[in-house]
């Protein structure tokens, strides 16, 4: 291979990689979580989820990681669960206006709504199935959209 240190990625190639790690980090901790789940956690997380529902803006990532994580905690995994929440963080930081853009809440709202209906039904399966298809839809705007943008700029990477 060649020497030296690899030439670091545009922005639609880190926001790619970061939505495959996020897919597989986030069905696995759910996949882990759902059989152990709580009447406790599924409350926590439906009152977690309205407050998203009720929520500001400006506090949208805060609430959308509460409620992830009051559904993740459950599969025990405080490392990657807190490598979870650092992707979210630093993608929220690198992309937040691109990323606020792409945000469809309604959907979003009804697929997490989805995510911990099936929770509740104690189908892991399916409850995979339905955040994988969450953050499958979400994820690959936001890369398009860079795309799009990288396209438009002279000077990029992409």
């Amino acid at each position: 291979g060649q020497g030296g240190p690899p030439l670091r990625p545009g922005p639609a190639q880190e926001a790619q990689e970061q939505l495959e790690t996020r897919m597989r980090l986030e069905t696995w901790l759910l996949e882990l979580a759902v059989p152990v789940l709580r009447d406790e956690d599924l409350a926590i997380a439906e009152s977690r989820l309205q407050l998203l529902e009720a929520g500001e803006d400006r506090d949208w990532l805060r609430n959308y990681l509460s409620f992830l994580k009051a559904l993740y905690e459950a599969a025990n995994r405080p490392m990657i669960l807190a490598q979870v929440e650092q992707l979210y963080w630093s993608m929220e930081l690198r992309q937040d206006r691109i990323a606020a853009r792409c945000r469809n809440k309604r959907r979003i709202l009804r697929e997490l709504r989805h995510v911990l209906e099936t929770c509740r039904s104690g189908d892991a399966e399916t409850a995979v199935l339905a955040l994988q298809g969450h953050i499958v839809t979400n994820g690959q705007m936001l890369v398009e959209r860079l795309r799009a943008t990288a396209s438009r700029t002279p000077d990029s990477s992409n």
